[in-house]
């Protein structure tokens, strides 16, 4: 009885250890992937618990997947590293967990779409990435997904920069600093688009010369949209269309941050309209400077035509100079 006494207080004791060595293990740990000397960016990816950081250096020749069993994982490229997609027929970076950042990458290349995130994935943090040289979008948030893009250059993509469908709601760009403003220029369709009941806050981004729309909001979607520069782009600066919704800046705070009208560059309009509306949509705010080679606004208001109506509240008027005040 002695020994089995001894036995079991010794179990008890490595079992309480084991529990207390649990409850004592870091959280936000850090795991170092070194992709230049043999390490694969994907094992970490596979074995990180949740509220562990990857620090990676070199060049990652993968195509990375965060599947949704993932939480609170922080991808960061330190500013130096690269992922190039090893697969064109596949997405370079695809995410589906939750809580998932991906930042500081010099260069996330290749793939059918740069950044894909898909099926329920939540509070994404897309952050200080160049975005590049994908066979499709740049970024695409589908499948009721919602994420934050901030301080990203989405640049010489194939389709649209930044797609979001599917009743996903993104922020691109939180404020007006240079930190956060995304710059997405050069892509082979519009800068950013919305279809399919999606819905986005667009503040403080350049916009400019892709080769369709800088936005393009369709299919029932919304965008609110101010403090931006879209200019020199192949089509509208905005278009509008089938049902959707489009909010620009207000006159009444010119200094406020996400307030401020839109503006295009004198010299380098917009090859369409400066905002154009029709199919039954809604555009309200301030036109500010957006401009384009075949006019300012083109608001079909026509209600002998009604499938082409556009419901208007725009003040047209360009904005007071610097030095009068609103």
């Amino acid at each position: 009885m002695s020994n089995y006494k001894t036995a079991l207080i010794a179990a008890v004791i490595v079992f309480l250890g084991v529990l207390v060595m649990g409850s004592l293990s870091p959280s936000g740990a850090q795991v170092v992937v070194d992709c230049n000397n043999g390490d694969v960016l994907q094992d970490a990816i596979d074995a990180a618990p949740t509220n562990e950081t990857i620090l990676v250096t070199g060049t990652c020749n993968e195509n990375i997947r965060i599947n949704s069993p993932k939480q609170k994982l922080t991808i960061d490229g330190q500013g130096a590293a690269r992922i190039v997609a090893a697969n064109d027929n596949l997405s370079t970076v695809s995410i589906f967990g939750t809580g998932i950042t991906v930042q500081n990458f010099r260069v996330i290349r290749g793939g059918s779409t740069g950044i894909r995130i898909s099926e329920d994935a939540a509070e994404i943090l897309i952050k200080n990435n160049t975005i590049r040289k994908a066979s499709g979008q740049g970024i695409r948030v589908e499948e009721i997904s919602t994420a934050t893009i901030i301080g990203n250059r989405v640049r010489r993509n194939g389709g649209n920069g930044i797609s979001i469908l599917e009743a996903s709601a993104v922020e691109i760009g939180a404020n007006c600093t240079e930190d956060d403003l995304n710059i997405i220029a050069r892509n082979g369709q519009s800068g950013i688009a919305l279809s399919s009941n999606a819905q986005a806050t667009i503040i403080g981004n350049i916009i400019r010369n892709n080769d369709a729309n800088g936005i393009f909001v369709s299919e029932s979607s919304m965008a609110d949209t101010a403090s931006y520069v879209i200019t020199g782009n192949g089509g509208d600066g905005i278009d509008v269309r089938l049902g959707s919704i489009v909010r620009m800046g207000r006159r009444n705070a010119p200094d406020r941050c996400g307030i401020n009208p839109n503006t295009t560059t004198p010299n380098k309009l917009n090859a369409g309209i400066g905002i154009e509306c029709q199919n039954l949509s809604t555009v309200d705010g301030v036109l500010g400077s957006l401009d384009g080679t075949n006019g300012a606004a083109d608001l079909k208001d026509d209600n002998s035509d009604c499938p082409n109506c556009c419901f208007a509240f725009v003040d047209l008027e360009p904005p007071p100079p610097a030095n009068e005040a609103p």
